[in-house]
């Protein structure tokens, strides 16, 4: 159950994240800050396989 509330914690980072990488499509900002968003999208594809992959734990 623990994993499975960091999981969902993760997920909603992702959506955070996603509009972040919405921003760095839309605006010049820093390079930088959108090559860090984009490791962090990476992240939050793993968090995605994990969260599939776990689906089936009770309490999930």
């Amino acid at each position: 159950m623990q994993f499975c509330q960091s999981i969902s914690v993760d997920m909603q980072f992702c959506q955070s994240i996603s509009v972040d990488m919405q921003l760095c499509q839309s605006i010049s900002v820093d390079i930088q800050f959108c090559q860090s968003i984009s490791v962090s999208i990476q992240f939050c594809q793993s968090i995605v396989i994990l969260t599939y992959q776990h689906t089936n734990l009770p309490l999930c």
